[in-house]
């Protein structure tokens, strides 16, 4: 089995125009000129499916098209829907997004009627190989939609779920593949927890750990043989409306473009090896991939990209070196909290790794320096 494991896909705004009404527009055409039509696809949905359901009051951006796309989605064998815009429009709205990609022959994963639903795996076989992919949200992403025991939702990212979830699926298949929604938007570097936790994931079992939710490219690994990508990026995405709350209660209506970063993103390949004695989705080829005003993610050079990925990889080992003894712990995540406009909002308790430099003794004293001048670290030559 060849897998292609893609970023952030949201078909709202200008993509939606082109899937309605323009003909010949094929999004994966990039896609299958990497691998061919036969790899099993799998992607983030990043939206509802739906036309129907109330967009969530006081949330910054509410993303949504119409069912008519789905015709669009249909070269999915599996959609992650285990993010914070899947219920923009209700239970109702996320349930017809489920509806909808079903009918279209698209398993989806990550959201459900229950906990229990929400972290059931989805399966996809081919050629007598099973693959199974499990999807979990980190609560700092959007606290609103969290499934429970009795009601729907996403699955939340714990420690505790994470490694019951993996425990079992894995008997369910040849090969797990963990997607997890999480991160810091916009920051090409993983918070020491995502770290932590992805670690834990390839210990208890994950042949591969892929994250997305921060809309850029972000680090990836590979530890004890398996391959762990934190962020992907935008797959597609097109421009968004947003809706700021102010101060006196008012609301401000914008527009947020794709800057060049946020258009672009990874695919990676992987192929299903049973027999391999470690990591059993094996890495062929990491594909970067940036979409312009076609709307058509399409591949382009490494050096080319916006993100530097080797300043960012080396961030991430360098990290992983200096901080091993912490990141062998076994505790939850702890996260910060408020109350804001009647919901909770989440945040982590640590910044994305961005300079090893802050972690170190001397790192901390720059740091505690900057913050009492107010002035960044690439002033002072970092």
């Amino acid at each position: 089995m060849k897998v292609i494991v893609c970023g952030d896909l949201c078909l709202s705004g200008e993509p939606e125009k082109l899937v309605l009404g323009t003909s010949g527009y094929d999004l994966w055409a990039g896609i299958d000129s990497l691998a061919g039509d036969d790899s099993v696809v799998v992607a983030n949905v990043e939206f509802a499916l739906t036309a129907g359901g109330q967009p969530k009051p006081n949330k910054w951006a509410t993303l949504r098209a119409s069912p008519g796309c789905v015709g669009a989605l249909k070269r999915m064998q599996v959609a992650v829907v285990g993010n914070n815009h899947v219920s923009d429009y209700g239970e109702a709205g996320a349930q017809d997004t489920v509806d909808c990609l079903a009918d279209a022959g698209v398993m989806t994963v990550g959201y459900g009627a229950s906990l229990e639903a929400a972290l059931r795996p989805a399966v996809v076989e081919q050629n007598g190989v099973r693959m199974a992919i499990i999807s979990l949200a980190c609560p700092t992403t959007n606290g609103e939609n969290l499934a429970t025991y009795t009601s729907s939702g996403v699955a939340p990212l714990s420690l505790d779920l994470l490694r019951t979830s993996i425990t079992d699926a894995r008997s369910e298949a040849d090969a797990l593949l963990v997607y997890l929604h999480w991160g810091v938007e916009h920051s090409h570097d993983p918070v020491p927890d995502q770290i932590r936790l992805a670690h834990r994931a390839a210990e208890w079992g994950a042949d591969a750990v892929v994250g997305c939710h921060a809309h850029v490219i972000q680090s990836y690994e590979r530890y004890q043989g398996r391959w762990i990508f934190y962020g992907l990026g935008n797959f597609l995405f097109g421009p968004i409306d947003t809706l700021r709350v102010l101060a006196d209660g008012s609301h401000q209506r914008g527009r947020q473009e794709q800057s060049p970063a946020n258009r672009e993103s990874l695919a990676i390949q992987f192929r299903v090896s049973p027999n391999r004695p470690e990591g059993r989705l094996e890495l062929e080829a990491i594909h970067p991939l940036v979409f312009g005003q076609d709307y058509v993610p399409r591949p382009i050079a490494r050096d080319c990209l916006e993100a530097d990925l080797d300043r960012s990889n080396s961030r991430l080992m360098r990290y992983s070196e200096l901080h091993r003894q912490a990141l062998q712990c076994n505790t939850e995540p702890v996260l910060r909290a408020r109350l804001s406009k009647g919901k909770i909002e989440y945040f982590y308790g640590s910044e994305p790794i961005r300079d090893v430099h802050v972690q170190s003794p001397l790192g901390r004293h720059l740091l505690r320096l900057r913050r009492a001048l107010g002035i960044g670290l690439r002033s002072l030559g970092w």
